[in-house]
């Protein structure tokens, strides 16, 4: 019979750790239900995007989205004097589809520029880089695209431009709630061989601080989530980064939105098969879990450790400027009518402001006297109440 709460060999395994340690962090539990090196979700399960699987992102559904942020990073090769060694680094790089498509328009529109790239691919799912090394071991030249985690490039080694698409999203974040008394925090507890959840004494004392340190006051009842993983991660970034360019997308906002009292509920989500859900204690191991991105902490994090905020805007307007209509022109002088509707729902999609249009374009720089104006945000209004 089927297990309702998903994989049983994971939830025996959440289950032991909690009868030996006590009640389990929903931190600790979002990175073993996504992470766990056998049975998390981004491991085990096969399908994850597509069709087939829970979601779309924007590099599965049309080329011309690697071709334009190809233009954004030879713009900024160019920002830095193209150099004769220009590192990507894409960090959680899905099927793969971004890489060959970005290498594919260096390739065909900026060949200087791609003979002075490599490309590094951060990706903690050894599903998913057997997945992306197929699909490029066809697609790219060989030795320019090479997988190394993060904390294994060296500190002030990279000249070039750190890129993330929907990654912030899925780090494992604690969940908190205001009372009368203060903060709570969100725990996993066992009663009768199932999961559940509890609320008791904050975990870390860095909770409080977090939010503290912008400002946000919950109000009672009110539930939200916290990423201190995104911390680390964003000063991660800076350290590796010697000169050039750190581009941030995914779905989130400036911490006066994502913590305002209009999101009693927070932001965590949950997704099977392109249906949303907020059950996380449902199908563990074979359900997405995603919380929206404070952008706020982000830039914070980011300027503390020398990086400086170049621009924060939307998808729909940082595609815009780097010539989303071009391609979506070229697409209508197809005489296929297939192609031609496909095309035109990618294109739909890429900028619908309820949907991936709206995502968080973040753009941070590193080592320059002055913040170099960037192609990305030629002619988009950029957000400012961050």
């Amino acid at each position: 019979m089927e297990n309702p709460q998903g994989n049983p060999e994971l939830l025996g395994l959440i289950l032991d750790e909690i009868r030996t340690h006590g009640l389990m962090p929903f931190v600790r539990f979002m990175d073993l239900a996504l992470y766990h090196p056998e049975h998390g979700y981004y491991n085990a399960r096969a399908r994850v995007f597509g069709r087939g699987g829970d979601y779309y992102t924007s590099a599965d559904l049309h080329p011309a989205f690697g071709a334009l942020l190809a233009r954004q990073c030879q713009d900024m090769w160019q920002a830095l004097g193209r150099p004769a060694q220009f590192t990507i680094v894409e960090m959680g790089a899905g099927r793969g589809f971004l890489c060959r498509d970005l290498l594919a328009h260096l390739r065909e529109s900026y060949a200087d520029c791609f003979s002075a790239t490599r490309y590094i691919i951060d990706e903690r799912s050894a599903a998913r880089r057997a997945e992306q090394s197929t699909l490029l071991k066809s697609n790219t030249p060989a030795g320019r695209v090479a997988w190394r985690p993060l904390g294994e490039i060296p500190e002030n080694s990279v000249t070039g431009v750190f890129l993330s698409n929907e990654l912030v999203d899925a780090f494992p974040v604690h969940r908190v709630r205001m009372t009368g008394h203060g903060l709570q925090e969100q725990f996993v507890e066992e009663r009768e061989t199932q999961l559940h959840l509890t609320w008791d004494t904050p975990s870390t004392d860095e909770l409080v601080q977090y939010l503290n340190s912008m400002n946000i006051a919950l109000q009672p009842g009110q539930t939200a989530e916290i990423n201190l993983a995104a911390r680390q991660w964003m000063r991660d970034v800076a350290a590796r980064l010697e000169r050039g360019f750190a581009i941030t997308m995914d779905y989130g906002h400036p911490a006066p939105k994502l913590y305002s009292p209009a999101r009693p509920a927070g932001a965590l989500m949950c997704y099977h098969m392109h249906e949303a859900a907020h059950d996380p204690l449902a199908r563990i191991g074979e359900q997405d879990m995603t919380a929206h991105v404070n952008f706020t902490d982000l830039i914070r994090t980011g300027e503390r450790h020398g990086l400086r905020n170049a621009g924060f805007t939307r998808q729909m307007f940082f595609l815009g400027s780097l010539g989303l209509d071009e391609f979506a022109a070229r697409a209508r002088d197809t005489r296929d009518p297939g192609s031609l509707l496909k095309s035109n729902m990618a294109f739909k999609n890429l900028i619908d402001p309820a949907g991936l249009g709206g995502f968080g374009v973040l753009l941070q720089c590193k080592g320059f006297a002055d913040i170099p104006a960037l192609r990305g945000l030629r002619f988009n209004p950029q957000l400012r109440n961050y």
